[in-house]
């Protein structure tokens, strides 16, 4: 019984909680002998103690085959009086106002309860003027207003009984805004989870609200705008759409709730990502935007940095030629982040530093003797580690070890071994680990030896062949290495 659903449920609810359980269970257990067991069992959750069939047995007088029969059908009971319970005490939160506000306003109609039904209409009319105007999730039941409009024009409004109640055109718009912004919202999502999903996502529904944005009546929500040109850059980059979407994205960000900053910050770096492989003039736009999110706290998620937004902080810089903003930012920002990986991150930072300023030794032995345990991290490694052999390599400053025990093909082979024992574990649908596997293959294309091409001709066919890669990590790196076949 310890690990039964019901035991898990008052488990995880505090003291005070399953306190008020106890009285709100009595609404709906009616036996005696289940309320004697519902007892029994809060003591034992309240002390950690093991629920035992033989004492409940004792306690209703019942054998032990009686008592598992009653406790399974007690559970299912419990589960169903819990979720109840539960529920209604999400309600008191004062965030759910408006849903309590239509749960109330059905039941009054229901009952036919008119003079209580019209006072109620008045607050009703209040709570609408009083929510936000524009779409920017202040609140966390931004959707629920959208339902409270559109329950309040069909049944007050529209009512054959009712008299005008004060709506007007703008609370048509605002549920046309709402209706057109789930829609942009939910395809930005699932766009930046899946890029395969682009041609799917592109349905009658997405491709109407995306027009129905466009209307002069919805300017004025900003953030309509902004998940519109979102979805459109990324079926097609255009560079006035791209610099609309990115002051239109950073002016909006302080008008937002934490919660939506960091939404709308994520859209704002995957779209400069995108533009960075239309074209790398774009990179200074990430390292200001990137500023811009350090300062105002936007990189922080549950009050640490976010690790992804942290490493890409440093590349940037580095891929900008500046390492020393690169090792002021470690420096000062490294202890934001999670303890269980702060030291992790720390050690391929400086190794991304290294590598930009042609450590490559220094860069290569410091990623090769550490551990990582996150996995997303030890992809970071990997691939950083590569680069360096490759450059270190390639450099003629200096042979590799003198036994030759590493050389760039031994490290590829290594980390083709790695990524094939990653993929044994997360399965070959993990991005993550397919964009590793095109870094690796263009890798050895790039180290090949064996074609007939001209230099030239070979650097044209790599470059389209990196160009046709949907997602690949190190473009850059790879892009510039290409550069560099054939000339010295």
């Amino acid at each position: 019984m310890k690990t039964s659903k019901i035991v898990l449920f008052l488990s995880h609810m505090s003291s005070e909680e399953r306190n008020q359980f106890r009285f709100f269970s009595e609404r709906y257990i009616k036996k005696k002998e289940h309320l004697v067991i519902l007892d029994y069992m809060l003591l034992c959750i309240e002390r950690k103690a093991d629920i035992s069939e033989v004492i409940i047995g004792g306690m209703i007088g019942k054998n032990l085959a009686d008592v598992r029969k009653l406790t399974t059908k007690l559970n299912n009971q419990l589960i169903e009086v819990v979720e109840r319970f539960l529920a209604t005490e999400q309600l008191n939160e004062k965030e759910h106002d408006i849903l309590k506000y239509i749960l109330l306003m059905k039941r009054l109609r229901s009952t036919k309860a008119e003079h209580l039904f019209k006072q109620t209409v008045k607050k009703g009319g209040r709570l609408i003027k009083k929510s936000p105007k524009d779409l920017n999730r202040n609140q966390p039941d931004g959707l629920l207003f959208f339902r409270l409009k559109h329950w309040f024009l069909e049944e007050v409004f529209f009512h054959p009984l009712s008299k005008d109640n004060g709506i007007v055109e703008e609370d048509l718009v605002d549920i046309d805004a709402y209706f057109c912004m789930e829609i942009l919202r939910f395809a930005c999502k699932a766009l930046t989870s899946n890029r395969k999903i682009m041609n799917s996502l592109n349905t009658p529904l997405l491709r109407a609200a995306i027009e129905m944005s466009k209307e002069p009546q919805l300017e004025r929500f900003n953030l309509l705008k902004i998940h519109r040109l979102y979805i459109e850059l990324y079926y097609k980059f255009d560079e006035e759409k791209y610099t609309d979407f990115k002051n239109s994205a950073i002016k909006e960000l302080k008008e937002l709730s934490r919660k939506e900053q960091t939404v709308i910050f994520s859209l704002l770096m995957n779209q400069v990502s995108h533009a960075i492989r239309c074209n790398s003039k774009y990179l200074k736009d990430a390292l200001r935007i990137y500023r811009i999110g350090v300062g105002e706290n936007y990189l922080i998620d549950d009050g640490f940095f976010i690790k992804e937004h942290f490493m890409n902080y440093i590349t940037t810089a580095c891929a900008l030629n500046k390492p020393k903003a690169a090792t002021l930012f470690l420096n000062e920002q490294y202890k934001k982040l999670h303890p269980t990986i702060r030291d992790e991150v720390k050690t391929i930072g400086e190794a991304r530093i290294a590598l930009a300023i042609k450590n490559y030794s220094h860069a290569f032995t410091l990623l090769y003797a550490a551990q990582f345990k996150d996995i997303h991290l030890r992809f970071i490694a990997r691939s950083i580690r590569l680069m360096a052999c490759y450059d270190w390599e390639m450099s003629n400053t200096s042979m590799l070890l003198e036994d030759s025990e590493i050389s760039i093909h031994k490290e590829l082979e290594s980390f083709r071994q790695h990524l094939n024992r990653l993929l044994v574990k997360l399965g070959d649908k993990n991005e993550r680990i397919m964009a590793n596997f095109k870094f690796h293959y263009m890798t050895k294309k790039i180290l090949n030896k064996q074609n007939t091409l001209s230099p030239k001709k070979h650097r044209e066919a790599l470059k389209e062949e990196l160009d046709s890669i949907d997602l690949i990590v190190c473009r850059n790196w790879l892009g510039e290495k290409i550069e560099e076949l054939g000339k010295g």
